[in-house]
Order: C-alpha cells, then sequence, then structure tokens
C-alpha cells in the first residue's frame, strides 16, 4: 500500500496541475469568446441596420414605380387583346384618318425607324412621312406585337422621349380619341403613352436604384464580416467546449485519484495500528509461549504428582497432604524429573475460566 501510495501521489499532483492549467486555459478562451460575441452583436446591429434602409430604398423606389406600373400593365393587357387581323386591318388602309396616322409615327419613333420624305403641302418642300415605313413594320402582325411585348423600356434613348414628346402633347395622340377611329391603335397609343411615363418614373428611380445597390453591396460585405465573425465565435465556443470536457474529466480523475489516496492513507493508519497493537502483544505472546514450552518440559513430572495425589492423598487431611506433595516434588527434583517451580493439582488439572467462574 506505501508503495502504491507513493505511485499515486505524484499522479495526483499532476492531474491537479493539469487541472489548473485546463481552468486557465478556459478563463482566456472565454474572455476571447466574449470579445468575438460582443463583435458579433455589434456586426449584426449593423446588418440589420444596413438591410432596413436598403428595404427603406427598395420600397421607395417601389413605391415610385408602381406609379408607371399600372398604366403599363393596362398598355401591355390591352395589346394582349389584339389579334393579327387586327394589325393587318390597320396595314390595308389606304388613306389613314389623322389619329391612326399619329400612332404608326409614334411606335415607328420608339422603334427607332426611320421617315420618308415626301413632297409637301407648299411647293418644294419635304416633310417626313412614316406611313410607308410603318406599314412595313406592320407586314408581320405577331412579329409586331411580340416586338412591343419585348420592348426594352428601361434604356429608352433620350433623343427618342425627346422626339415622342409633340405627339404626348397632342390631344389628339389620347387614347379617347383613337379609340373612335381604330381599336388596335388604341391599344399601341396606350402602350407608347405609358413607355412614355415610365421612362421618367424610371429616370427618377435609377439614383434610388443605384443607392440601393450601393446598400445591397455593403450590406452584404457587412453580411460577409458578420458570418466570419460567427465562424470564429463558432470556433472558439467548440473549443472551450472541448476545454470543459477535458477540465471534468481532469477533476474526475483528480477526485478518484485523491480517493484512492486518502483510502491508502486511511488503510496505512489501520495498518500501523494495527502493527502498533500487534507489537504490545508480542511479549505477552513470548510470555505465554515459554510458559507453555515449560509446561511441555514439566508435564511429566506434574501428571506423576498429580497421579499420586488424587490416587494416594485423598484420604488424608490437607495438612498432611500438603506435606507430602512437598517431598514428593523435593524428590522428584533430586532425581532430575522435570516438574513445575511450585506444582499445584489445580494448576496442571485444573481450567482457569471455569475456575473464575467459580469466584
Amino acid at each position: 500500500m506505501q508503495e502504491e501510495l507513493e505511485i499515486m501521489r505524484p499522479q495526483l499532483e499532476d492531474a491537479a496541475q493539469e487541472t489548473v492549467i485546463t481552468m486557465q486555459k478556459i478563463e482566456k478562451d472565454t474572455v476571447v469568446a466574449e470579445a468575438t460575441r460582443a463583435s458579433v452583436q455589434a456586426e449584426e446591429a449593423k446588418a440589420t441596420e444596413k438591410a432596413r434602409k436598403a428595404q427603406e430604398i427598395a420600397d421607395d423606389a417601389q413605391k415610385d414605380l408602381d406609379e408607371a406600373l399600372p398604366a403599363l400593365d393596362a398598355a401591355l393587357a390591352s395589346l394582349k387583346s389584339l389579334n393579327k387581323n387586327d394589325v393587318t386591318e390597320v396595314r390595308a388602309l389606304q388613306r389613314p384618318p389623322l389619329g391612326v396616322k399619329l400612332v404608326i409615327e409614334a411606335v415607328c419613333i420608339m422603334k427607332g425607324i426611320k421617315p420618308k420624305k415626301v413632297a409637301g403641302e407648299k411647293p418644294g418642300t419635304r416633310i417626313d412621312d412614316y406611313w410607308e415605313p410603318g406599314r412595313g413594320l406592320l407586314q408581320d402582325p405577331g412579329k409586331f406585337l411580340e416586338g412591343l411585348f419585348k420592348f426594352d423600356k428601361d434604356n429608352i434613348p433620350d433623343a427618342v422621349i425627346k422626339a415622342i414628346q409633340p405627339h404626348i402633347d397632342n390631344e389628339e395622340f389620347q387614347p379617347a380619341a383613337i379609340a373612335r377611329v381604330s381599336k388596335a391603335c388604341t391599344s399601341i397609343c396606350q402602350w407608347v403613352r405609358a413607355m412614355h411615363k415610365y421612362h421618367f418614373v424610371a429616370r427618377g428611380v435609377e439614383p434610388k436604384r443605384q443607392a440601393l445597390q450601393e446598400a445591397q453591396e455593403d450590406l452584404a460585405e457587412t453580411q460577409k464580416i458578420l458570418d466570419e465573425a460567427k465562424a470564429r465565435l463558432s470556433e472558439v465556443e467548440e473549443g472551450i467546449a472541448t476545454l470543459q470536457a477535458k477540465y471534468r474529466d481532469c477533476v474526475s480523475k483528480k477526485e478518484e485519484l485523491e480517493q484512492k489516496c486518502d483510502q491508502c492513507e486511511q488503510r496505512l493508519s489501520r495498518a500501523d495500528k494495527l502493527i502498533t497493537g500487534l507489537s504490545d502483544e508480542k511479549q505477552r505472546w513470548q510470555d505465554t509461549v515459554l510458559n507453555l514450552e515449560n509446561l511441555l518440559v514439566n508435564v511429566t513430572g506434574d501428571l506423576l504428582l498429580c497421579a499420586g495425589f488424587l490416587a494416594y492423598l485423598g484420604p488424608f487431611t490437607g495438612q498432611y497432604r500438603t506435606a507430602l506433595f512437598e517431598q514428593w516434588t523435593k524428590k522428584l527434583r533430586e532425581l532430575k524429573v522435570p516438574c513445575t517451580q511450585e506444582p499445584s493439582l489445580l494448576g496442571t488439572l485444573g481450567d482457569p475460566v471455569k475456575i473464575r467462574s467459580w469466584q
């Protein structure tokens, strides 16, 4: 047990030292984790605020677009109601009304179709005529309508808008006025006016779109920083969890070693007490052994005396028995027969425990 205790004590010291080192590491990493957590919370607050601002910009831009989209949606819905025959009917006109001519001029301007120069009313003058080029545009009704649906409304040149402005301002270029002369041209008129309105709304929204893009890019960068901080925090927390598990193992090992050491020390203490107690009994045992050895050596003479006592001395008085017993003892010594120094009948044949019970 002493050797076992000497082996365990260094192990206990190592376990205690490892426990202290692990706890110090946990405390250090906890400080780092708290700092990282504070950084994450700060970045989350930034990201939340930037996301809110980006959403405000997006909502503001969408609000402006919503002013133009209903008219655009209505124009596109009106175009969907047209069929190829409606377009063919317009192309077949030999003497188109003014409203029809205005619509064809407008759609040619929007699509960048060059006019044809024709003689004007005054001699020697030439004017722009969009009817013939416009009829060519209407030659394939399906392709024409598809071109209107797929028109790049977000990139209309300012020159086109400037050229179409007189038509927009013309009272004759109103859907209600055009409806009196042509169903197809009414839908096309709505489309032109919707594109014109959308252009100005989109131009007003463009700075907001740019601001939104910048805000979203800034938000993405902040989110990236936030994700990196969260990853660092997760790594640190995992490390702390590992250290805490190690700390618990160290404490458990330390407590187990302490318990074993305590048990060994208690056993050693009890063993010392037992050894001390046994050492006190040693002399008594030695005396007992010596006494037993003497009894064994003297047993012949002692039993001879006792046998003679029982066989011959019973009828005599006590005093006479004692005198004869002493003479026999003296004679045995003369004959060198071993016997006890002061033999007695009770000492040789009696049971000390039973004799004590008589008292």
